[in-house]
């Protein structure tokens, strides 16, 4: 919060009455990305493209997040990580994580598809937000996921 109030060049006691708690400001946060997230679905789904070329869309999307200069893995994840079960911020990241698996088993078959994309794309940011050791190359095909070689050893 400190932070926060540093970077917004005001007052504690101009911030603090709007928001008393970091919790008052990760819940909007993550709705706001949840309401981003569901929007681009939505338009995807729309568009009337088979389920595949949806769920390599999604794919694809996801690889341009985790390229971005700055990108400091899945707000989800680590929020989930930084609260416990009973916080309401970690209960906004659950019903995120149910959303997306129903929004990507509903392109698909819905008990295995969506469970499985999500533990995949949950690996995947893991891996590049401790390691960056990913070289993600977009293909006709989709993205192509793999180790870059000088990083192995």
């Amino acid at each position: 919060m400190e932070r926060i109030v540093a970077e917004a060049k005001v007052a504690r006691a101009t911030f603090y009455p709007h928001s008393p708690s970091k919790d008052d400001l990760v819940v909007p946060y993550l709705e706001r990305i949840h309401q981003h997230i569901g929007a681009r679905h939505e338009l995807a789904v729309s568009g009337g493209e088979p389920p595949e070329d949806i769920l390599r869309d999604v794919a694809q999307q996801i690889v341009e997040e985790i390229q971005r200069p700055g990108f400091r893995g899945c707000a989800f994840l680590n929020a989930a990580a930084e609260y416990p079960d009973a916080d309401p911020v970690h209960r906004s990241v659950l019903e995120h994580r149910e959303w997306f698996r129903a929004a990507i088993g509903s392109l698909r078959d819905p008990g295995v598809a969506g469970e499985t994309f999500l533990r995949g794309l949950d690996g995947l940011l893991q891996v590049r937000t401790v390691d960056g050791v990913l070289q993600l190359t977009p293909s006709a095909s989709g993205p192509d996921i793999r180790p870059r070689g000088d990083q192995l050893t």
